[in-house]
C-alpha cells in the first residue's frame, strides 16, 4: 500500500509534472494521488504528504500522517487547510535553485527602476528618443531574512549595494546591517531606497504593510513585494503611490491570484510605470528539484534523521 500522495487539488499542470519526475527519479516508489480519489481504506494509509493549497480539513481523513512536505518556500496554504496534528511534522522547500531566481529577479527589478527601463521602452512604442538620468540610491532594505532572505542580500552586497535587513531574531551576514524591533524596522522602512519584502504569511504579517508603514517609508522609495500578497493593504498602497508618499511599487504576489481583471491595481499601472505587476513569476518552483528534495526527506524520515526545511507550525516557517 502506498504511504505517499500527492495532494495538490489546485494544480493540475504541477500534479502531472511531479508524476512525472517521481515516476523517473524513483520509479520503485508507489504513491497515491488526490484527484484519483483513493478509497478510504488507502488514505488510512497515508503516512507522507506533498501539497500544496490542500482542501480544508483534510488532515482529519488521514489518521496515520507523519510529514507534510510542501511544495513551495512558504506553507501558508498547507496551515490554512486546517490545524496539523502534533506529531506531524511540516517541511518546507530550501532550494539553492529557488534563492537564485528570486535574487536574479529582484536584482533585475532593481536594476531595470535604476536606468527607467520601463520608461524607455514606453518611449520606444512612441519613437522618442529621451534619456533619463535614472535613480541611483544605493540603499537595499530587505524585510525577512530567512533563507531566501539572507541570499538576497548576499547578492546585492556583492553588487555593490548597501544593504541591511530586519527579521524578529539576530542574523549575522557579512556586509549586511542586521536589525531587529519596531525601532529597527522604522529604521529599514525610512532609510532604504529598495525595500523588498520577504515576510512569511503568518497571523503577524498578514496586513503588515498598511497605511503606517507606508507613511514611514521615504517618498523616493520602491516597495518590491516578493513575499505574500495578503500582506499587503492594497487601498493603502494605491494611496501613497497616488499622493506621491512612495516613488514606485513593484508587485509580483497578491492577496487574490490570477488578480482580477477589475482590480484597481490594473488601472494604475496601466496609467504610469510607477506601478509595474508581474504574475507571480519570482520564486516558480522547478519541479525536479521539489522531487528531489521531497525524495531526500523521505529518506530521512525512514532512517530517523532530521528533515530538511522543517518548519515550527504554530510561527508559520
Amino acid at each position: 500500500m502506498s504511504k505517499l500522495m500527492i495532494l495538490m487539488p489546485t494544480s493540475p499542470q504541477r500534479r502531472e509534472q511531479v508524476k512525472h519526475c517521481l515516476a523517473h527519479q524513483a520509479p520503485e516508489l508507489k504513491w497515491l494521488d488526490w484527484n484519483d480519489e483513493p478509497k478510504i481504506e488507502q488514505l488510512q494509509q497515508v503516512e507522507q504528504v506533498l501539497a500544496w493549497e490542500p482542501p480544508k480539513n483534510i488532515y482529519a481523513q488521514l489518521p496515520a500522517l507523519k510529514w507534510v512536505q510542501s511544495y513551495g518556500a512558504g506553507v501558508d496554504s498547507i496551515l490554512a487547510a486546517g490545524p496539523l496534528p502534533e506529531n506531524v511534522q511540516l517541511t518546507r522547500v530550501i532550494d539553492g535553485g529557488l534563492n537564485e531566481r528570486m535574487g536574479q529577479f529582484a536584482l533585475a527589478q532593481v536594476l531595470a527602476d535604476r536606468f527607467e527601463l520601463h520608461d524607455h521602452f514606453g518611449s520606444q512604442q512612441q519613437s522618442q528618443w529621451h534619456r533619463r538620468e535614472g535613480h541611483w540610491g544605493n540603499r537595499i532594505g530587505i524585510v525577512g531574512l530567512g533563507s531566501i532572505g539572507q541570499a538576497l542580500a548576499k547578492d546585492f552586497n556583492r553588487f555593490g549595494f548597501q544593504v541591511s535587513g530586519w527579521s524578529r531574531t539576530p542574523k549575522r551576514i557579512p556586509g549586511v546591517e542586521s536589525l531587529q524591533g519596531e525601532a529597527g524596522l522604522n529604521q529599514l522602512l525610512e532609510h532604504s531606497d529598495y525595500l523588498i519584502n520577504l515576510l512569511p504569511l503568518t497571523l503577524d504579517t498578514e496586513n503588515f504593510f498598511d497605511a503606517k508603514r507606508f507613511a514611514a517609508m521615504s517618498p523616493h522609495s520602491c516597495f518590491i513585494n516578493l513575499g505574500r500578497g495578503a500582506q499587503v493593504v492594497d487601498d493603502d498602497l494605491i494611496h501613497a503611490l497616488e499622493n506621491h508618499t512612495l516613488r514606485k511599487a513593484v508587485l509580483d504576489v497578491f492577496r487574490y491570484e490570477p488578480l482580477p481583471d477589475t482590480h484597481p491595481f490594473w488601472s494604475l499601472a496601466s496609467q504610469s510605470t510607477r506601478l509595474i505587476l508581474t504574475p507571480h513569476i519570482a520564486n516558480i518552483s522547478v519541479p525536479e528539484r521539489i522531487v528531489a528534495l521531497t525524495l531526500n526527506n523521505l529518506q530521512r524520515l525512514n532512517n530517523q534523521q532530521p528533515l530538511l526545511g522543517l518548519v515550527d507550525p504554530a510561527l508559520g516557517y
